[in-house]
C-alpha cells in the first residue's frame, strides 16, 4: 500500500454547504496498481510443443470451376448457348436440353420465350388464363445447325 497525503483547502464547502475554516490534511492508503504479469505470453495453439508456434488461419475457399459438360447440364431452359462464367474460355457451350420451339411475347415482342413456359423471361408477363392467340400463334421453330 502506498500512502498519499490529501489536503482540503480552507474555504472548501462540503455537501451541506458548511465551509472549512482551516486547511485539513490527512493520509490515505492506496493500493499499488502494478500489472500482475510481467511478460506477455506469445499466442500459441494448445497441444503444440517446441519453441516455434504459429497462428493458424482459416483455409481459403476456392471457387469450384465447372467443366463444359457440367455447365451444359445446369444451363436454364430456353438458353441454348453460353460461355464459361469467368470468360477465360472462348468456346461456345451448347445446352444439353436444347430448346427448339419458341413463341413471341405480346408484352415486349421478345421471340425468345420457350413454347412450354407460361411467362416471358425478358419482361415477366405471364400467359393469361384465356387463350391469347398471340402467344399460341407466334410459334417459332429453330433448326439445329
Amino acid at each position: 500500500m502506498v500512502k498519499h497525503r490529501i489536503t482540503i483547502p480552507k474555504g472548501s464547502k462540503d455537501c451541506d454547504g458548511v465551509e472549512c475554516e482551516k486547511n485539513f490534511t490527512f493520509e490515505v492508503d492506496v493500493p499499488e496498481n502494478k500489472p500482475t504479469a510481467e511478460k506477455i505470453p506469445e499466442p500459441s495453439v494448445a497441444g503444440m510443443t517446441g519453441a516455434a508456434s504459429q497462428v493458424l488461419e482459416p483455409p481459403k475457399q476456392q471457387d469450384k470451376g465447372f467443366t463444359h459438360d457440367e455447365l451444359s447440364d445446369i444451363m436454364p431452359k430456353g438458353v441454348n448457348f453460353g460461355r464459361c462464367a469467368d470468360g477465360s474460355c472462348h468456346e461456345k457451350i451448347k445446352n444439353k436440353n436444347y430448346t427448339e420451339n419458341f413463341k413471341a411475347c405480346p408484352g415486349c415482342n421478345s421471340n425468345a420465350v420457350p413454347k412450354d413456359v407460361d411467362y416471358c423471361p425478358t419482361c415477366g408477363k405471364t400467359e393469361p388464363d384465356d387463350d391469347d392467340e398471340y402467344w399460341n400463334d407466334s410459334e417459332i421453330e429453330l433448326s439445329d445447325n
